[in-house]
This record gives C-alpha cells, sequence and structure tokens, in this order.
C-alpha cells in the first residue's frame, strides 16, 4: 500500500509541476503537441491502476490471514481501501475528461474538474500512512526524534494538499494557477522530503530488525 501511495504522490507532483512551469499561451504554438501532456499522463493512470490491483491483493491477503489483528489496524486497511478506490477513479476522470469528452477542443488543454479532488485525495491517503509508520517507529524505538520529524512533514503535506484542492478548485483555469507557486511548492517539497526518510524507515528496520508495519 505505501508503494501505491508514494506513486500516486508522484503522479500528483507530476501534473502540479507541469501546470506550475508550462510555458504561457502566448508562448506555446496555435496547434500544440500534447504528447508530453496526455502522455504521461495516460501512462501514469495505467500504472496506477497496476498498483491498485496489487493493493487490492494485499487487502485481501490482510483480512485472510490476520483475523485476530487490532479492529482499528483492520479499519484502517478499510478505509485506505476506499479512499485509494476514490483516488483511482479521480485519476481516470482526470485523463478520461480531456481525451474523450473534451478531445479535440481548447478546453481540453485546461485543467479537468476531477484534479480539484486529487490533491486531498492523495494527502487523505498518505498522511494516515505516515502518521501510522510514526507510531509504530515510537512505540519500538520508545524515542520522539524520527517519528516526529515522519509526524510533522506529514502534517505539513496534509496542510499543502488541502491548500491546493481549495486553490485548483477556485482557480480552475491552469494560467490562475501559477500565481501561486510558492503556496504549491511548499507542498510539494515537503512531499518530496519524505522520499529519503523511506530510506531512513528502511534502515530502521534493518537496525533493530523488527517489521514496522
Amino acid at each position: 500500500m505505501r508503494m501505491g501511495c508514494k506513486y500516486k504522490a508522484s503522479c500528483w507532483r507530476g501534473r502540479m509541476l507541469w501546470i506550475l512551469f508550462r510555458p504561457p499561451m502566448s508562448a506555446r504554438p496555435a496547434a500544440p503537441d500534447v504528447t508530453l501532456i496526455f502522455g504521461p499522463m495516460l501512462i501514469g493512470v495505467l500504472l496506477n491502476t497496476m498498483l491498485y490491483g496489487i493493493m487490492i491483493v494485499q487487502a485481501f491477503l490482510y483480512y485472510s490471514r490476520y483475523k485476530g489483528d487490532r479492529p482499528w489496524f483492520r479499519h484502517l486497511v478499510l478505509y485506505l481501501v476506499l479512499a485509494e478506490t476514490a483516488n483511482w477513479v479521480c485519476d481516470v476522470g482526470i485523463v478520461y475528461e480531456p481525451l474523450v469528452i473534451r478531445y479535440g477542443t481548447p478546453e481540453a488543454l485546461q485543467s479537468p474538474l476531477l484534479l480539484r479532488a486529487d490533491g486531498v485525495l492523495t494527502v487523505l491517503i498518505s498522511t494516515p500512512v505516515q502518521l501510522f509508520i510514526a507510531w509504530r517507529i515510537r512505540v519500538v524505538t520508545r524515542s520522539y526524534v524520527l517519528p516526529g520529524f515522519i509526524a510533522l512533514l506529514a502534517i505539513i503535506s496534509f496542510g499543502g494538499g488541502l491548500a491546493t484542492s481549495l486553490i485548483v478548485s477556485l482557480f480552475p483555469a491552469s494560467e490562475k494557477i501559477t500565481k501561486f507557486r510558492t503556496e504549491i511548492i511548499i507542498w510539494l517539497v515537503s512531499s518530496t522530503i519524505h522520499q529519503p526518510i523511506d530510506i531512513l524507515i528502511v534502515v530502521f528496520r534493518v537496525f533493530f530488525r523488527v517489521s514496522v508495519l
């Protein structure tokens, strides 16, 4: 599930970076080549679908093998499955709208409607997972340093995801979103810092020879 969360966050960061730093309309040709716009998005959704299928299998195996696990563990897994499903539907819609509904029109280059929900859905998935990992590390190590750092970045990322979804909702035109680069970049940076944290978690698991999941 963590692999799926990280990949979804990476896909979201890629979409937002493209919106933020693409050239203005006046600098682009009248008939732009949309290969670099929709090609990566389509490939991302296809890979996302594969990871979603893997996550469903993981959830099935979990509920089959760990029937005596803590109730709130099982509820957390159920929540993640539902949230991942909603996020997958959202990602498919983000690609379906410009490639099918708005195909061949100038509106196809505008931000899709479901892009407004993608940011908040991403952090609603990633933040609980990161906080759960932080809690498990706290239980095993009895230290607040690394867990606190992970929790802090998770909370910052959560706030940034909510703010980004709000910005996209209030200013759906892609050209207006670029005015809020600072707010969006703060979130993207806080999310990216989680990548070395994942390495720290692996080092932690090897050093203490325990599972944090």
